[in-house]
This record gives structure tokens, sequence and C-alpha cells, in this order.
């Protein structure tokens, strides 16, 4: 299961992440280009529940931003996502980035293994 955390300064973020290979990022608020909260499902065992990401777009970034889910910021400890949620939003205002909320689904990109010949 993935793992993430959020560190908060006024004019940086910490993100940790740790799926199968740990990345750290250090992100200036000048280098965020946008914040995008979205709804998505994540699967749980034998069944898929309705949850949240959040993609930080920032320069130097993965493509599509960096995906940070609720479930990966609860492994940790419960109801800090929005802690981290709340977080966000007055960084986002303390800085004058732009912070949306979308309605279409966020779906994780796959990479489809190729055939050769």
């Amino acid at each position: 299961m993935a793992k993430a955390d959020i560190m908060f300064d006024k004019t940086e973020i910490v993100l940790r992440m740790a799926d199968k290979k740990p990345v750290s990022y250090n992100i200036r608020a000048e280098q965020i280009t946008a914040v995008t909260f979205r709804p998505t499902v994540v699967k749980k065992f034998f069944k898929t529940e309705a949850s949240e990401v959040m993609l930080i777009n920032f320069r130097g970034g993965p493509e599509g931003g960096a995906p940070v889910t609720k479930d990966a910021v609860e492994t940790m400890k419960k109801g800090s996502w929005d802690f981290a949620k709340k977080q966000m939003e007055e960084f986002c205002k303390y800085n004058k980035l732009t912070l949306r909320y979308e309605e279409t689904e966020w779906k994780p990109v796959s990479f489809a293994k190729s055939k050769a010949g």
C-alpha cells in the first residue's frame, strides 16, 4: 500500500511518497503551477471505495502532477487527509496559487506492456 506525507512551510512543501520506490520532493511555491482535488476510486481487498486525490503540478515534476491520495495520507493517522487538505488550501491562498476542485474522476496512469514484433 502506498504511503504519503506532506509537510508545509509558508513558502515550501516537502512531499514524501513511498509505494514501490520512495520519492521525496522539496517544492517551493514559485515552482507550483496548480493544485487540483479530484475524486477517485481505490481498491481495498475485494471491493472498491470512493476516495479523493490531490494532484500537485510543479515544474520539474511528473507529467499530470504528483498524485497524493487520501488513503496514502491516512495510512499513518486517520483524519490526516482533512488536515492536509486544509493546509494545502491555506498554502495556496497565502502564495496566490491556482487551486481547483474538479468533478471528473481521476484514474492512475497504467503502463501497458507492449508486444514486440
